[in-house]
């Protein structure tokens, strides 16, 4: 299938000072650069871990490319935040049909420095938060009780779907709980309490 985008020139900006804050999708590409995502009409102000190579109806992103040594930090993560100083710079809102995580021709490079800021549960969070309506995602950071996956399905509204994931020790220590359960608008229940998960689906989320 032949991809067919424009860029369309929606915001151009020149900046002589100021900060302004974006978030990252995580460490640089191959070619050590990062791109920064201002918003998009996909996951907001964000980056999304449900992100993948479909094409998108519609689809359109302000970010830009910034070299990874220009930001100070020796590792970065997921959705982290990263501010930036723009001496000089251009903001852009691009539309195609495919993310710019997957499609980052034409974003423009700007060469200033950045800081990362501190990551937290809520970026992570944020991450991982589904980007699509009826979808449940329960989230563990510790080992999965039996049956318990099998009980939540019982309170799953119709036309909804429940998903898991377990994320990597080194992401999970961001967590302050060991259960969630998000949907698009974000936590609906927190807990590191089996009968609390349940408790709280049973009086309705």
């Amino acid at each position: 299938m032949k991809f067919i985008w424009t860029a369309v020139l929606l915001l151009l900006t020149a900046c002589t000072g100021g900060t302004e804050t974006a978030r990252i999708a995580g460490e640089a590409d191959a070619f050590g650069r990062v791109i920064l995502l201002i918003e998009d009409n996909y996951a907001g102000t964000g980056f999304s871990a449900h992100i993948n190579r479909h094409p998108v109806d519609s689809y359109e992103a302000e970010a830009y490319i910034l070299p990874r040594d220009n930001i100070d930090s020796s590792r970065l993560y997921p959705n982290q935040r990263v501010q930036v100083t723009k001496d000089t710079g251009q903001g852009i809102m691009l539309e195609r049909d495919r993310h710019l995580a997957h499609d980052d021709r034409f974003l423009p490079v700007i060469h200033t420095e950045a800081e990362a800021l501190p990551y937290t549960e809520s970026d992570l969070l944020h991450y991982f938060r589904p980007v699509e309506s009826h979808h449940w995602l329960f989230i563990t950071a510790d080992t999965l009780p039996a049956g318990l996956l099998a009980e939540m399905f019982d309170f799953l509204p119709d036309g909804y779907r429940l998903q898991t994931h377990t994320p990597a020790p080194e992401m999970a220590s961001f967590l302050d709980s060991a259960y969630y359960l998000l949907d698009s608008e974000g936590t609906l229940i927190e807990s590191s309490s089996p009968e609390k998960i349940l408790q709280a689906l049973e009086e309705g989320v």
